[in-house]
């Protein structure tokens, strides 16, 4: 009898776990769509995700993504075409 009350506060903490566990939103930005050919572009990104951070945004995570352009080179070793900078960003739900 003394395991089953523990199975069944066992099962009472878990679900107050999942009631306590935060819900979040997520945000993804294509800094290079944001931010024009610039002298100072870290400035930019950095004044980007400022406002970002004001606004309850966490920076999680930055990809730096090349694309290839396949249809203009016969060659398979050609160097990227162009590429840009993506930022993804997390806040808890209200």
């Amino acid at each position: 009898m003394g395991s089953a009350a523990g199975v069944g506060a066992y099962c009472h903490r878990e679900d107050t776990q999942e009631q306590d566990m935060p819900s979040w939103e997520y945000r993804v930005i294509d800094l290079g769509l944001e931010v024009e050919d610039s002298e100072d572009r870290i400035s930019d990104y950095e004044e980007i995700l400022n406002e970002m951070g004001e606004d309850g945004w966490e920076l999680v995570a930055v990809t730096e993504t090349e694309y290839m352009d396949m249809a203009d080179s016969d060659e398979p070793d050609a160097p990227p075409v162009s590429g840009t900078t993506v930022a993804y960003l997390k806040r808890m739900k209200t």
